[in-house]
C-alpha cells in the first residue's frame, strides 16, 4: 500500500500512464475509473521523484474520481494513505493523520477491524507521531499494530519486526533499557526465523541492542553485537557505506571504553578512511578528535596532539556546521599543552576555546566556566596571578548564576579559590573560601567521603596552626 511498494523506477511508467488518461478519457468520458487508476499511479511516480506537489494533484484528482464512483471504498482508503505520505513530507503533520485515521476507518468498515491493511495504517500513523517526536502517541499506535498484526498473521511473522523495532527504539530514547531490550530481541527474533543470514533490517537490529547494552554499561555484550552487525554490513552495502563508518566509529569508542586502544584505534582509523573517500572533511575532524582522545588514553601525547592540530586545520577549512566544533578541540589540545607545560600554546588554544565557547554558548555558560578554570592554571604557572584570580572569580560566578548558592560546583570553584590564594600566601582569604566550600558541601549533604571536601578541612586545619 505505501508509495515505495506501488512505485516503477523507469520514469517511462509515467509518460505511458499519462498516455493511458487520455486514452481512456477520450474513450469512457472523463471522471472514469481507469483514469483514476493511472492517476493514482502517476502521484505515486511522482512522488517517488520527490515532485510533492504534482504528486499530491495527482492524488486529489484520483480521489475525487474514486469516491463519484465508489464511495467508502478501500481504493479510496489506499489514495488517502498515500496523499497522507506527501503532506507528511509536506511537514502538514495534522493533515496526515487526519487522512490516514480517515482511510483507517474506510478500511474498517469495508475490510473488518484486523484487516492486514487496517494493521498496516495503523502503524502509519505511530510513525507519523514517532517523526514528529510525540514519543508516547507513537508508542501507543505501535503497539495497536503489534496487537493486530499478531491477529491477521500470527504470532511470529516477520511484520511484526518493524514494530517491534520501533518501539524499542523509543523505549531505548527514555532509557527504559529492560523493556526496550525485550522489543528488540523479540524483533530480531522474528526476522532472524522469516529473512536471509545477511539482511540490513537484522544488521540494524543488531546494532540497535548493541547500544542498548552499551547504555545499560555491558560494553563487552555491546561489542558483541556490533561486530556481528559491521560484518553484515560490508557483506550487504560495502566497505564505504556511511553505516560502516557509524558502526566503526561505536566500536571505536566501545573498544576505548574497555582500555583495548589498539581495536580502539583500528576501528576509528576505518571510520577515518571512509570519510576521506567520501569527503565529509566536517566527521574526518571529528573521527581526529575521536582518535587523539584514544592516543591521550593510552599515554601517546605527541599522536594525541598531530590529530588535534589536524582536525584543527580540516575545519579552518570548511564551515563548521554541526561537526565538532573547533573550540572543542582547542580546549582538548590546550588540556594537553598544558599538561607537558607548553604554557605558551596552552594559552593560545585556551583563548581560540573561550572566543569559541562563549559564541556557541554564551558568557554565563557552565561551558565558559570550564576553560576558565583551566586558563588559570596556565596563568598561575605563566605568572599571572592576578589574571588567575579574576578567571577563578569569574567562574564562581557563573557557577552561582547557574546553580545558586549550595551546588557541588560551587563548592568547588570556592576551593579553587583557596587553593589559588594559599599559593599566594594570602592566608585569611584562603581560609575563608575554603570554609565558604565546606558550608556549601554540608548543605548539599556531601561530607568526609568527598576529597575536595576533605582537602578543604585539611586546608582550613593546616592555615589555622599557621596563623
Amino acid at each position: 500500500m505505501a508509495i515505495t511498494h506501488l512505485l516503477m523506477d523507469d520514469e517511462r511508467f509515467k509518460h505511458y500512464q499519462e498516455q493511458a488518461v487520455r486514452a481512456f478519457n477520450k474513450k469512457l468520458g472523463y471522471n472514469n475509473l481507469k483514469a483514476a487508476l493511472c492517476l493514482h499511479n502517476i502521484g505515486c511516480a511522482h512522488a517517488r521523484k520527490k515532485r510533492l506537489e504534482e504528486s499530491l494533484s495527482c492524488f486529489e484528482d484520483a480521489l475525487r474520481i474514486r469516491i463519484l464512483h465508489l464511495g467508502n471504498h478501500e481504493d479510496v482508503a489506499i489514495t488517502l494513505c498515500n496523499m497522507s505520505f506527501i503532506l507528511f513530507e509536506q511537514k502538514e503533520y495534522f493533515m496526515s493523520l487526519e487522512l490516514l485515521n480517515e482511510s483507517k476507518g474506510i478500511m474498517e468498515l469495508r475490510l473488518g477491524s484486523n484487516h492486514k491493511m487496517v494493521a498496516d495504517v495503523t502503524h502509519y500513523i505511530g510513525h507519523v507521531y514517532d517523526l514528529k517526536g510525540e514519543q508516547s502517541n507513537a508508542l501507543a499506535w505501535y503497539k495497536k499494530t503489534l496487537v493486530l498484526k499478531k491477529i491477521a498473521y500470527s504470532d511470529d511473522d516477520v511484520v511484526l519486526g518493524i514494530d517491534y523495532s520501533c518501539i524499542g527504539n523509543i523505549l531505548y530514547d527514555r532509557k527504559e533499557y529492560e523493556e526496550a531490550l525485550f522489543y528488540l530481541e523479540n524483533a530480531l527474533r522474528v526476522r532472524q526465523a522469516y529473512l536471509p543470514d545477511d539482511n540490513l533490517d537484522i544488521a540494524t537490529n543488531l546494532y540497535d541492542i548493541g547500544y542498548v547494552y552499551h547504555d545499560m554499561g555491558k560494553t563487552a555484550d555491546a561489542i558483541n553485537f556490533l561486530e556481528k552487525a559491521l560484518k553484515m554490513r560490508k557483506i550487504l552495502l560495502g566497505f564505504d557505506h556511511y553505516s560502516i563508518e557509524d558502526t566503526n566509529s561505536s566500536l571505536g569508542h566501545m573498544y576505548a571504553k574497555q582500555g583495548d586502544h589498539s581495536k580502539a584505534l583500528a576501528s576509528l582509523d576505518e571510520a577515518l578512511r571512509i570519510h576521506q573517500t567520501n569527503e565529509t572533511y566536517e566527521k574526518v575532524a571529528d573521527t581526529l578528535n575521536n582518535m587523539a582522545i584514544v592516543h591521550r588514553s593510552a599515554g601517546d601525547v605527541d599522536k594525541a596532539i598531530v590529530c588535534y592540530e589536524e582536525a584543527l586545520q580540516i575545519l579552518h577549512k570548511c564551515a563548521s556546521g554541526d561537526g565538532m566544533k573547533s573550540h572543542d578541540i582547542y580546549f582538548n589540545l590546550g588540556n594537553l599543552y598544558d599538561g607537558t607545560n607548553s604554557n605558551e600554546k596552552a594559552m593560545e588554544c585556551y583563548n581560540h576555546a573561550l572566543r569559541g565557547t562563549i559564541e556557541a554558548f554564551g558568557e554565563n555558560s557552565n561551558q565558559v566556566a570550564a576553560v576558565l578554570s583551566n586558563m588559570c592554571t596556565v596563568h598561575f604557572k605563566l605568572g599571572e596571578r592576578d589574571v588567575a584570580l579574576t578567571n577563578l572569580e569569574e567562574v564562581l560566578r557563573i557557577r552561582k548564576h547557574n546553580f545558586g548558592d549550595s551546588h557541588e560546583e560551587v563548592a568547588t570553584a570556592y576551593y579553587n579559590l583557596g587553593v589559588l590564594h594559599l599559593r599566594r600566601g594570602e592566608l585569611p582569604i584562603a581560609r575563608v573560601r575554603f570554609e565558604d566550600a565546606l558550608e556549601s558541601f554540608r548543605v548539599i549533604g556531601i561530607g568526609d567521603s568527598n576529597q575536595i571536601f576533605a582537602n578543604a578541612l585539611r586546608n582550613v586545619g593546616l592555615i589555622a596552626q599557621q596563623m
